[in-house]
């Protein structure tokens, strides 16, 4: 008789039910493995303390929807970011605040800088940045011509490409 011949008739419904249920606790043992060599990173370290200025920062992106010229985020071919406020009719409006680049899929890569205007009221940021995915939030305060500061937010994805 041939080897597979005499092992075929030796298997039975016991012998195929411990093989479905070993293979079974196999795979769940392997994905347990796996999801515990996954690296987990917060969104933000104080993320419940943001939670609860959230409507300050719905109010804030309100403000952004109101303003009839948005700012825009552009990257050249250099790997250089434009980041373009609306020019406003009034030299004396004054924009302060600071733009935060973060990367959804590593925290090390987040970075950011204080808003610092040219007078054609854009910022150009040379550093470069790691290919893919960016979230930049920008927050900045304005100060129009009769002395009220006026806070916004806004928040602008960018796939970079270098």
């Amino acid at each position: 008789m041939n080897i597979l011949t005499s092992l075929w008739n030796k298997f039975n419904w016991g012998t195929g039910i411990f093989l479905f249920y070993s293979a079974f606790v196999f795979f769940m043992l392997s994905l347990v493995f796996m999801s515990m060599q996954q690296d987990i990173q917060l969104v933000t370290e104080n993320y419940y303390t943001e939670g609860i200025d959230f409507q300050k920062k719905i109010n804030q992106q309100t403000n952004v929807a109101a303003l009839k010229e948005k700012p825009t985020i552009k990257q050249f071919e250099n790997g250089t970011i434009e980041i373009k406020f609306p020019t406003s009719n009034s030299k004396t409006d004054k924009i302060n605040g600071k733009i935060a680049f973060f990367r959804p899929s590593d925290k090390d890569l987040d970075f950011s800088l204080p808003i610092r205007l040219t007078e054609t009221n854009n910022q150009l940021i040379t550093k470069k940045i790691k290919q893919g995915l960016w979230r930049i939030k920008m927050s900045w305060t304005q100060e129009d011509k009769t002395g009220n500061n006026k806070k916004f937010f806004q928040e602008t994805v960018l796939v970079a490409s270098n």
